[in-house]
């Protein structure tokens, strides 16, 4: 399967080369990142990281747009366990991520409204956990290197919507939902996360 959604967009993208006038772009933002999946430990909470990468916008038939992209994006999340002491525990997981969008350009008289959905592919650069462990009012912090434990290739899903105005600038919120997971033991972690971001075409 994931080998199928590489192929499909490394089609598209060289279609949309061929075929089509592209306009390029660079965005960046916030995400609030967090983990679901395993049932039994329900004090899970959100992790802040950040994106940021380029973008290109082909058009296709109709209002359609085909928007591949490439990111930066930091991902994990945060819970809690009752183990020796208090541990707070931060998960972190940071990728190189391609999107394959379809939008729908909506023109409007001042503003473009581009709602979307599309897949994604996830390369795993970075993976951290950092226990902050306290006993009997002393913390003690550890940052352990876990990537050797995890799968390098996450598959997601994108459902989102940018707003063009002024020609140029976009803003953009989208939601990514993990659909594999992303440990390769017997756990079923899987990412979840909400984007904020604002971005800019280039001669649009």
């Amino acid at each position: 399967m994931k080998k199928i959604i590489i192929l499909v967009a490394m089609l598209s993208f060289c279609l949309g080369l061929l075929f089509a006038q592209p306009v390029f772009g660079i965005r960046a933002g916030l995400n609030v990142a967090s983990l679901t999946g395993e049932d039994d430990m329900d004090d899970y909470g959100s992790k802040l990281g950040f994106h940021v990468g380029a973008m290109m916008q082909y058009p296709m038939s109709g209002n359609f747009i085909l928007q591949p992209e490439l990111l930066y994006t930091m991902k994990g999340g945060t819970f809690e366990l009752e183990f020796l002491g208090k541990n707070e525990i931060t998960g972190t997981v940071n990728y190189i991520e391609m999107p394959l969008l379809v939008k729908y350009n909506v023109k409007m008289p001042t503003i473009k409204i581009q709602p979307y959905i599309g897949a994604s592919i996830g390369y795993l650069l970075i993976a951290e956990i950092e226990n902050k462990k306290t006993v009997l009012g002393v913390t003690t912090t550890t940052t352990d290197d876990v990537i050797d434990d995890m799968e390098t290739l996450e598959a997601g899903l994108n459902l989102g919507a940018d707003v063009i105005v002024m020609q140029n600038f976009m803003l953009g919120l989208r939601y990514n939902m993990g659909l594999t997971e992303i440990v390769k033991k017997d756990t079923k972690f899987k990412n979840n996360v909400i984007m904020v971001n604002l971005g800019f075409l280039f001669g649009n």
